[in-house]
């Protein structure tokens, strides 16, 4: 797979149309909503020096400031985020020499995705590794070894340090404590290339108030779709 990423990804830059939202839930409820039509330049994955690039060429957004408490969420990097998820144009996380050598990989099975045979490829940090890394799976096209999709999120066992990964700075009094990270990123094929096409980020909060009786939850999500 990582051998073929220059063969099945563009070595050309490219020129992109995206819908892009963000959103911050409070319990049940939406706090803060932003929507943007976006435009994308995309860097050639033959070139780790070019980085992709997001400009807003219109957007809109709503937040509910009193119902979020005093406590405020930044969506670090907004649509450019959501490009980070692409794995196979920033294989630093996991699809490195280096980081391959920390995980344990598993063929879990077959399964078609847009009418082509996809191997499952499911991985965990290995067991003597103590920082906290990913958990997930690839979806790789049986045919051209392309990642076709990917599914993953922290390694949630050590909490504390997860914690430490995610939160800088918080009130005295307060708690913070991450329960659930998932990532997904999604290609569409076409003549021979695969291309970026959809990317999500979910990240749940759960927020401790020494002073009051029940916890908080709060959920932020970014989603990139490209549209053209």
């Amino acid at each position: 797979v990582v051998r073929n990423i220059y063969n099945n990804y563009p070595e050309v830059p490219n020129d992109m149309s995206a819908f892009y939202r963000e959103t911050i839930r409070k319990n049940r409820s939406y706090v803060s909503i932003g929507e943007a039509v976006v435009d994308i330049f995309k860097a050639p994955y033959s070139n780790s020096f070019r980085s992709d690039a997001t400009k807003i060429y219109k957007g809109r957004k709503n937040s509910d400031n009193a119902r979020l408490d005093t406590v405020l969420f930044k969506l670090q990097g907004g649509p450019v985020t959501s490009l980070d998820l692409d794995l196979a144009k920033n294989p630093e996380t996991i699809l490195t020499e280096e980081s391959l050598a920390q995980y344990d990989f598993s063929l879990s099975g077959v399964v078609v995705i847009d009418n082509r045979p996809n191997y499952i490829i499911s991985f965990v940090q290995k067991p003597d590794i103590s920082i906290p890394l990913f958990t997930g799976k690839f979806y790789i096209d049986v045919n051209s070894y392309a990642i076709s999709e990917a599914e993953f999120g922290v390694n949630m066992t050590d909490k504390a340090s997860v914690t430490s990964m995610f939160v800088r700075k918080k009130p005295i009094g307060m708690s913070v404590t991450p329960e659930i990270t998932s990532y997904l990123v999604k290609y569409k094929e076409s003549k021979g290339k695969w291309y970026f096409a959809y990317s999500r980020a979910e990240v749940k909060f759960k927020v401790d108030w020494k002073k009051k009786l029940f916890k908080t939850t709060y959920t932020t999500m970014t989603e990139m779709a490209v549209t053209d």
